[in-house]
C-alpha cells in the first residue's frame, strides 16, 4: 500500500505543477522555451544550421518579454548559449555572468532546469577560459 501511496504522491505533484502553469496562463511561454531548446539540438551529423540559431534566438527573446521570472531566467541562459554558438563571446559572457548560475534556485527543482543551468555553467566556463 505504501508503494501505491508514493506513486500517487509523485503523480499528484506533477499534476499540481501542470495545473499551476495552466492556471497561470504560462503555456505560451513554456512552449516558446521548448521550441527554443529544440532549435538548439544538434542534428545527427553534429551540425547546427544557422537558421535554427535564428529561430531559437527569436523564441528566447519572446520569452524575455514575458512576466515570469523563471522563464526569463531560462531564456537568458539559452540566449547566452545562442550568442556563444554564433561566435559573440562578449554578449554570451555578459549574459551568463549576470545570472549568478551557481546559486540559481527553482521550486520544485526539475531535471530540465538542472540541465539548462549545467549547460549555462559549461558555456560560461569555456568563455572564461578563452578570456
Amino acid at each position: 500500500m505504501s508503494t501505491v501511496k508514493a506513486v500517487k504522491t509523485k503523480k499528484g505533484k506533477i499534476e499540481i505543477d501542470v495545473e499551476r502553469y495552466r492556471s497561470e496562463g504560462f503555456w505560451n511561454m513554456l512552449n516558446q522555451l521548448i521550441l527554443c531548446e529544440n532549435e538548439l539540438e544538434w542534428n545527427d551529423q553534429g551540425e547546427l544550421p544557422p537558421e535554427n540559431l535564428s529561430k531559437a534566438k527569436r523564441y528566447a527573446e519572446e520569452v524575455m518579454n514575458g512576466n515570469d521570472e523563471q522563464y526569463k531566467f531560462e531564456a537568458s541562459v539559452l540566449l547566452g548559449k545562442i550568442y556563444y554558438l554564433q561566435g559573440n563571446s562578449e554578449k554570451a559572457l555578459k549574459i551568463l555572468s549576470s545570472l549568478n548560475l551557481l546559486s540559481a534556485k527553482m521550486d520544485p527543482i526539475t531535471l530540465r532546469f538542472n540541465y539548462i543551468v549545467s549547460e549555462g555553467l559549461a558555456v560560461l566556463g569555456m568563455l572564461l577560459l578563452l578570456n
